[in-house]
């Protein structure tokens, strides 16, 4: 389980930064799978946005465990919401990201991830009323997530 920040900047929804919680499955001869619950605030438009992000994780490097070496997240976002704060329409958002991430471990119960950074893209479902992520009507978004975490196991 671990706490994070995470920092977000979209080219059509702007900068956001928030919280969120995650839960590994790391297994120690390979692949992993994180979970990840993102609160994110700010934008163009104002949105608070819930997304649910799971991420498969590849050490680079061949090692297990995981610290002090890159690993490859693939990941997506299955499940996201977006709620502005003017009082526009609620939308769901869907997508995927790909990026790195560094873990160094701390102590035999505690693992800093140092850093994950992922590009991502995202698309607004539902009906075509004024549920967009940017004032200028877009239905999508790319950009870049940073964020920075402490594991407790």
């Amino acid at each position: 389980m671990a706490p994070c920040l995470v920092a977000r900047v979209g080219i059509w929804s702007g900068y956001k930064g928030g919280a969120c919680f995650g839960f590994g499955l790391r297994d120690w001869s390979g692949v992993g799978f994180e979970l990840d619950g993102v609160i994110l605030a700010g934008g163009t438009r104002t949105t608070i946005d819930l997304l649910l992000r799971p991420v498969l994780v590849i050490p680079l490097a061949g090692r297990t465990p995981y610290f002090d070496q890159l690993s490859l997240k693939i990941g997506s976002t299955v499940v996201g919401g977006s709620i502005p704060t003017g009082g526009e329409k609620s939308y769901l958002r869907f997508g995927g990201s790909v990026g790195l991430g560094y873990d160094t471990s701390l102590s035999d119960a505690i693992v800093w991830r140092v850093v994950d950074a992922s590009f991502y893209g995202e698309v607004r479902v539902g009906p075509r009323a004024e549920a967009y992520m940017d004032r200028l009507r877009n239905s999508w978004d790319l950009g870049t997530m940073i964020s920075t975490a402490f594991f407790f196991h």
